[in-house]
């Protein structure tokens, strides 16, 4: 038994399957960023037991990983399917819950408090247990509270996010363990055992607290903890990481999400006469008006895009209020009914850290959740209402009979049948060394999806994009409806770059290059109208927006990992049938032949025509997916580049290097030409895009969705 003065070798003890760690390597870049984040909020190092580093060869090695196993805190079990077979893992898992059992006692943790951390990195869905205990292991994992790092790479910012929540989650744990922080279980006089609480520090403070600046920590801890939310803002730049923290930790609980979360902002009309700190920044009026614009959009577009990957539908609201608002602030409801209230007052004259910030809980009559209340019902939802319809056949246009909810669109399984208006303009400059493509890195701040990939400037065309037809908007029922014309393209290409990049006006308009459908196997399919634009060489972007220049041997490089991506995620598939295994090899393997690869396509054809890809051809594609692996700095990190956006990836050779070819990018005349004095890469650039243009042949294929 532990004892609770005695202080712990380990903070946590780290379980894993040591097959893993020689086909994935993720051990190390997993204790690298928890240990990191880790210092950063104690100050200390973090003391981790991994077997494979702290046993020597000679120790007698199943007493000293006992032993360890026992000396540790807490236990974090990296889940896999060879985790849940291998014997020895299963042995950690059972002697550790064990201990937590006793502890729980000890210390007096809640029924959900755990000393279990499960962190997923590969799915364990297909595992089939081999007996009742190994049943019993997996469905104790599963209600464990879990860091899901499936499919993502350590240098994805969902890593991060996600190994930081972790790391917190970890410290507020220890400091439960610590014997000065928890009560001790004390006889209830009756010969039974009872928990009994001191009170907290809390119970001592004033029913009202103030302090200068926002409280970060005891945001999120609100947030985490509370059913429902209402928050009141302009344009605070840390909520959607805010919120995004506590959004992971609730994935983590049994709730998952908020029974409710509604986030109010003024509407663009009231922000000229909101007086805050930029008011004092900047001397002109209009110029202040015209950042805080920018800023609000910017921070709504983040928040949408955060609650759009992580919200479940009907439990979030993004609302635009069309009044000044009366307060700026936060009401959580709490699982127990109580109302806290955070309010938040601003000087003009001062920067919005030094703000003040008011915490209390609301009045008997419930004056201000009323209050909150009535900000709410004022208010409109605002949600982008993007057009949904079929393409006109032999037309570069698009024919709408019907609109969707943005966050309705693009639902894994949905087949709904519809298709949807986008655009992507191959946006570029003039720079130093002549003309450079301008693409974006998509991260949580930027994108709603395909983390991790590059592109140019992309979007939706929406309602406010198209004047309203002279026949009036039709229904889905079977009428005619309105074609979405070039010039509505383009307005929505206005549209993106203003909000987006800040960017009014550009020295030529954009050029329409061609109009291309991109297929899905189980969503609704895109219709794009495909541009050329360039931008103002003066443009500066802030770093978080991840805009950059890109030479072209980048982007054929970047490309070519994707392919070695896409063609090792296939050849794990088990749940492809023979026809769907030769549909896959064939488009994969035509671009391998485009990227000059012509030996690695005939190997995948032959191999997938087989029940199982050997293991020496998948060693061959693992090695050239980490030889093409390339990352870029920006906003202060390094940035691990998978891929490029979707139809940008299928259209690279048939359009976007033409592009560059016609507007000057050094090295597009020369690919090119290599492609057409090469019979195979010539035949196989044909062959793609008749494949890529076949809608039977790729909505049958579960590929590059």
């Amino acid at each position: 038994m532990t004892n609770a003065n005695e202080a712990w070798e380990y903070d946590a003890f780290i379980s894993y399957a040591r097959f893993d760690e020689k086909t994935r390597g993720f051990l190390t870049d997993f204790t690298s960023t928890l240990s990191e984040v880790f210092h950063s909020l104690t100050g200390r190092p973090l003391r981790l037991f991994v077997d494979s580093t702290q046993i020597p060869a000679s120790s007698l090695w199943e007493t000293r990983l006992l032993h360890s196993l026992r000396r540790s805190a807490t236990l974090i079990t990296i889940q896999s399917p060879s985790y849940a077979t291998s014997a020895w893992c299963a042995r950690e898992w059972d002697t550790f819950l064990t201990l937590e059992k006793e502890r729980r006692s000890e210390y007096g943790l809640l029924p959900y408090e755990s000393l279990v951390f499960p962190v997923r990195f590969i799915s364990t869905g297909h595992v089939s247990a081999s007996g009742p205990d190994a049943a019993r292991r997996l469905r104790e994992a599963q209600t464990r509270q879990s860091v899901d790092l499936t499919d993502i790479e350590p240098g994805d910012p969902l890593f991060a996010a996600r190994v930081t929540a972790l790391g917190r989650d970890l410290v507020t744990m220890l400091e439960n363990l610590s014997p000065h922080h928890r009560p001790r279980a004390q006889t209830d006089g009756r010969g039974g055992n009872s928990v009994r609480f001191e009170a907290s520090p809390e119970a001592h403070v004033p029913l009202v607290t103030t302090h200068r600046g926002p409280d970060q920590r005891r945001f999120v801890e609100y947030l985490t903890d509370a059913r429902s939310v209402t928050i009141i803002t302009v344009s605070d730049d840390s909520l959607p990481d805010l919120i995004e923290e506590a959004a992971l930790r609730k994935a983590r609980t049994a709730e998952g999400f908020w029974d409710h979360l509604h986030v109010v902002f003024p509407d663009n009309s009231v922000l000229p006469f909101i007086n805050d700190g930029l008011s004092a920044r900047f001397p002109d009026r209009n110029a202040a008006v015209t950042e805080r614009k920018y800023r609000v959009w910017q921070v709504r577009r983040r928040l949408m895009s955060l609650l759009l990957r992580y919200g479940r539908l009907g439990h979030w609201t993004i609302s635009l209020c069309p009044f000044s608002p009366p307060f700026i602030g936060t009401l959580f409801s709490m699982p127990d009914g109580r109302q806290s209230v955070q309010l938040s007052i601003s000087r003009p004259k001062l920067e919005s850290a030094e703000g003040l910030q008011v915490n209390f809980l609301d009045r008997v009559d419930h004056y201000f959740e009323q209050a909150f209340r009535e900000v709410v019902e004022s208010s409109r939802e605002e949600h982008e209402i993007v057009l949904a319809g079929e393409p006109t056949p032999g037309t570069h246009e698009f024919r709408c009979s019907g609109a969707r909810f943005r966050r309705s669109v693009l639902v894994d399984g949905q087949e709904t049948g519809d298709w949807l208006a986008a655009l992507v303009a191959i946006t570029w400059r003039r720079g130093r060394t002549g003309v450079e493509p301008l693409l974006q890195i998509n991260t949580p701040r930027t994108s709603t999806r395909e983390m991790g990939k590059i592109s140019h400037v992309s979007g939706y065309i929406n309602q406010r994009d198209c004047p309203p037809p002279d026949s009036g908007f039709v229904t889905s029922s079977g009428a005619a409806g309105f074609v979405v014309s070039e010039e509505a393209a383009r307005t929505a290409l206005d549209r993106e770059l203003l909000q987006d990049f800040g960017i009014s006006e550009c020295s030529d308009p954009p050029e329409l290059v061609d109009s291309l459908n991109f297929y899905y196997p189980d969503k609704e399919n895109l219709f794009f109208y495909l541009f050329e634009q360039q931008l103002p060489r003066e443009a500066r972007y802030a770093s978080e927006l991840h805009m950059l220049p890109w030479g072209l041997d980048d982007l054929v490089t970047i490309r070519e990992h994707q392919v070695y991506a896409n063609v090792l995620s296939v050849c794990g598939d088990d749940s492809l049938d023979s026809t769907q295994r030769a549909g896959v090899a064939h488009v994969l393997a035509l671009n391998l032949r485009l990227h000059g690869k012509g030996d690695a396509a005939d190997a995948l054809v032959r191999e997938m025509s087989r029940p199982k890809v050997s293991d020496e051809l998948l060693d061959q594609f693992t090695a050239a997916l980490q030889e093409t692996k390339r990352s870029r700095r920006s906003a202060q990190k390094s940035v691990y580049i998978t891929g490029i956006a979707g139809l940008q990836y299928r259209a690279f050779f048939t359009h976007l290097v033409p592009t560059y070819e016609r507007i000057g990018v050094a090295g597009a005349p020369d690919l090119l030409s290599a492609i057409q004095d090469d019979a195979s890469r010539r035949i196989a650039l044909t062959e793609l895009a008749e494949a890529y243009d076949d809608r039977e042949f790729m909505e049958s294929l579960p590929l590059e969705a």
